[in-house]
């Protein structure tokens, strides 16, 4: 079998999740949402940025808690909201674990844009956008509220 012919075989099988014929490496297509604590993170990095007058804040600054899984708000580069700093090419780390609202995400917060419901990924990257447009409010479902959160922020 060829390489073509494997990458045909798997990407006929993305969407129900896989095994790379290659290199055994499990393989899937991702339909993601920005969930309500994602929009809520998003509003807080906003604030942040505003507050502090700065650009870049550490993952840990974004939430409000200390230690778990940060893996959720990084999710939002997909509909390009946030951007990582590159990381130092001298350090031995993963990421730099910096990040920065886009002028993109501050039109969303702002509710000046409505983005496509779902983002379809592969292997870390964006495929395309899909569904209808939701605005932050429907993001953030009924847990948060919108103008509690944006209390004096808004213009």
């Amino acid at each position: 079998m060829t390489v073509e012919e494997a990458k045909e075989i798997l990407s006929d099988q993305l969407d129900k999740g896989t095994y790379c014929l290659v290199c055994g490496q499990h393989a899937q297509r991702y339909w993601r949402t920005i969930c309500g604590y994602q929009a809520y993170l998003l509003i807080r990095l906003y604030k942040l940025t505003c507050q502090k007058r700065k650009i870049w804040f550490h993952i840990t600054d974004i939430y409000e808690t200390k230690g778990g899984s940060y893996g959720s708000f990084s999710k939002l580069k997909y509909w390009k909201l946030i951007e990582e700093r590159p990381k130092h090419p001298k350090k031995d780390t993963r990421t730099s674990g910096y990040w920065k609202i886009t002028d993109r995400g501050i039109r969303y917060v702002l509710g000046k844009i409505r983005l496509k419901k779902y983002t379809v990924t592969y292997n870390e990257k964006c495929e395309r956008y899909d569904g209808e447009f939701v605005g932050i409010k429907e993001s953030l479902g009924k847990k948060f509220s919108y103008a509690e959160l944006m209390s004096g922020y808004l213009e």
